[in-house]
């Protein structure tokens, strides 16, 4: 069994944007700002958390999942 997040470049401003990561616990959707802007270290940092890369959506972002 799997348990799916995604991840989000959002733009906050012009000059200014953040990672988002965005997973579902008990039906609801939970929102995680991720402190890094680079994002080979978002994306490993997440990896060292059991979460691998699934799959990528020009609309949703970058579809994570991790064995539960």
């Amino acid at each position: 069994m799997f348990e799916y997040g995604h991840l989000k470049c959002i733009e906050l401003s012009e000059t200014e944007f953040a990672w988002y990561f965005i997973t579902i616990q008990d039906e609801n959707y939970i929102e995680t700002k991720l402190e890094d802007k680079d994002m080979l270290k978002v994306l490993n940092k997440l990896g060292q958390d059991g979460w691998e890369l699934a799959a990528i959506d020009e609309l949703i972002g970058f579809i994570l999942k991790r064995r539960i």
